[in-house]
């Protein structure tokens, strides 16, 4: 008896683990940590799942009760993210890479990308060291707009489709670069922003994430005609702060149920922070994710 009351315990206790960790992020103004368990929606949402039948077959109530709510509140959710317009097949091919400053592996990467063909590439953590290394590539693509910086906030645009005007945009109070371009092409006549948000490691860097997302809105108020947002959003679109910036510009990412891209050696157990951000106007094809670069 004392053996079944200590196992029923114990999953009782995750069971209320899991309905925390589903509700927490809804107090995320209070506290950024509360935030981040955001980000496994998807992982809490399956393990709910699991635990709820596992507490029906054992006719634990309690438990069951506090699993299935966790589930219902998770997939909730992950079902209900924003949706940009889906077309299979849109015939424009975008690559987004975190490059990775510390990254040494430059003939794996220079080949990896010569490969991927793509019409656009949008490049992450594009050092000074990185932009020599990918000259060759470069050579390939006839409009290349590069922001080369020490550390993890570099960023670059290579297009094979005309780019008609571009801007330089610096945002959040760490003054990271972003890159907005105008194409002009019967493939692709879009704005397209690249960016690489601050990830949410500490207060501050949390705190001007969000900054960066407002001043973004108000920029893409300006803007007319449809537009898509690429890069490393340090962000899933589980996030209640980044559901927010969607529902507020009207834009949506291509699959409720985001490939995942951090850390790309945990394969399906990562999580969706590279995304495509798409406006109303803007019909985002299939996604899939590409190997890592070293």
């Amino acid at each position: 008896m004392g053996a079944r009351l200590t196992f029923r315990s114990v999953f009782n206790v995750f069971s209320v683990g899991l309905l925390l960790l589903s509700i927490l992020p809804f107090l995320h103004e209070y506290w950024w940590v509360l935030e981040l368990p955001s980000h496994f929606r998807l992982h809490i949402g399956v393990a709910s799942v699991a635990f709820a039948i596992v507490a029906l077959i054992c006719m634990s109530w309690p438990a069951f009760g506090l699993a299935a709510g966790a589930a219902v509140v998770s997939w909730v959710i992950v079902l209900s993210v924003p949706r940009a317009h889906y077309l299979e097949g849109s015939g424009v091919i975008i690559v987004s890479q975190n490059l990775s400053f510390a990254n040494g592996q430059v003939v794996t990467a220079l080949g990896e990308l010569v490969e991927q063909d793509s019409d656009i590439l949008v490049l992450q953590e594009y050092t000074p060291e990185w932009h020599n290394a990918l000259a060759e590539l470069a050579e390939r693509y006839q409009d290349t707009i590069t922001v080369p910086r020490n550390g993890a906030f570099g960023i670059a645009v290579y297009s094979k489709i005309p780019v008609k005007s571009h801007k330089i945009h610096i945002f959040g109070n760490t003054q990271t670069p972003f890159i907005e371009v105008e194409l002009d092409s019967p493939k692709l006549q879009a704005r397209l922003i690249a960016v690489h948000f601050q990830p949410p490691m500490t207060n501050y860097r949390s705190k001007d994430r969000k900054r960066q997302l407002v001043e973004l809105k108000r920029h893409l108020e300006t803007v007319n005609g449809p537009f898509v947002i690429v890069g490393d959003f340090n962000n899933t679109p589980y996030s209640p702060v980044l559901r927010s910036f969607m529902k507020d510009t009207g834009t949506g990412v291509s699959q409720a149920i985001c490939i995942p891209s951090w850390p790309r050696s945990l394969g399906w157990f990562g999580i969706p922070i590279d995304l495509a951000v798409g406006s109303n106007g803007m019909r985002i094809g299939s996604v899939s994710a590409i190997e890592p670069l070293g």
